[in-house]
């Protein structure tokens, strides 16, 4: 680790290596909530095609590129309750669709605002 003088931060140097480790711990946690990992990758799958097929069936075919990438800015949304079971099986908890919910409502305002300010720059 080393720190940035001018900035006064710590700044983490990352290899290629710590992907392989997010990657196990990923599949480790699929493994460990498989219908949970399941709805939710289902989900975001569905809604994908859900958004394609729009666009295609409406023939604004030029919009598909804008949607999708549009699409993408709001995972981090999206990631609430896959990161919510991440951290209720580190715990050693069995994880839920209902602490993913109660973490969105409980920083429904910061979520609201991040949500402001993804769609401006999706606009923008």
């Amino acid at each position: 680790m080393t720190v940035d003088a001018a900035a006064g931060a710590a700044i983490r140097e990352i290899s290629t290596e710590h992907v392989w480790q997010w990657l196990t711990a990923g599949w480790r946690d699929v493994l460990k909530a498989p219908r949970l990992s399941l709805f939710y990758g289902a989900s975001l799958a569905l809604l994908s095609a859900a958004i394609s097929a729009a666009v295609i069936a409406s023939g604004s075919y030029f919009m598909l590129p804008l949607l999708l990438g549009g699409f993408l800015l709001f995972a981090p949304f999206l990631g609430i309750g896959p990161f919510s079971a991440s951290r209720q099986l580190e715990r050693g908890e069995a994880p839920g669709l209902r602490d993913a919910v109660r973490r969105f409502k409980a920083n429904g305002s910061q979520i609201l605002l991040m949500g402001v300010i993804l769609l401006i720059s999706l606009l923008g």
